[in-house]
């Protein structure tokens, strides 16, 4: 499960196999649908609106793949987008020594819009890939 404070709208995330952006991010609350019933919830965009718990989505591992269909391009041993670099190393993929190891694609996303301000391109076949 993603920590709720981990996603932002917009972000992309796996669903049953699919790739999916987060639309919307709801708190729990009581409802009708038991199973969604108190639990964090997200509406994701899969060619309509479906509305699922954090148990239902997943993160999308980060790979060399997802950074270039990113528009990362390499720079040394590493990745540069628009001033942003990602170093490869054995743990995984870094902006920093000192910070956490980006692991999955949303994480990538918002280390992006923190550190430059903008939205990470990032098409799903939903966007019309």
């Amino acid at each position: 499960m993603i920590p709720p404070n981990d996603l932002r709208i917009g972000n992309v995330v796996l669903y049953n196999g699919y790739d999916a952006r987060i639309g919307s991010i709801m708190q729990p609350v009581p409802l009708k649908v038991s199973t969604l019933s108190d639990k964090w919830c997200v509406d994701i965009n899969l060619g309509g609106i479906i509305t699922c718990s954090f148990d239902e989505i997943e993160g999308i591992p980060l790979t060399v793949n997802l950074l270039k269909k990113a528009g990362f391009k390499p720079f040394c041993k590493d990745w540069q987008l628009k001033g942003l670099i990602i170093h490869t190393r054995k743990r995984g993929f870094v902006v920093r020594k000192s910070m956490p190891i980006v692991k999955c694609l949303h994480n990538l996303q918002n280390v992006y819009y923190w550190r430059t301000g903008n939205e990470l391109s990032f098409k799903t076949k939903q966007d019309g890939m």
